[in-house]
């Protein structure tokens, strides 16, 4: 990978976050990780909520995410971002 290159992890089975208990939200978020991370040889920081919408993520699964080293997570969410902006609730602007 080059330096301009940044990788996003997202699950395997793309399961909605916030209805996973704690149990299985820290093996589906760890696990994905470490099996990129070693494939990659690199550290996996960014991470793409599955679905990306408000109800697919949370504080608990942004504390997990940043537990794992994550710094950042881009949300489905339509809008514009600003430099104080919560790196964890990044809105992206739809093109069609």
């Amino acid at each position: 990978m080059t330096a301009l290159t940044i990788m996003f992890l997202i699950t395997d089975t793309h399961p909605i976050l916030t209805h996973l208990n704690s149990a299985d939200l820290e093996r589906e978020v760890g696990v994905n990780i470490a099996k990129l991370s070693a494939h990659l040889s690199c550290p996996i920081q960014h991470f793409s909520y599955p679905e990306g919408q408000a109800w697919c993520y949370s504080d608990a699964v942004i504390t997990v995410l940043k537990q794992h080293g994550i710094l950042c997570a881009p949300t489905a969410e339509p809008g514009i971002n600003h430099v104080e902006d919560d790196l964890f609730h990044l809105k992206r602007i739809p093109v069609i």
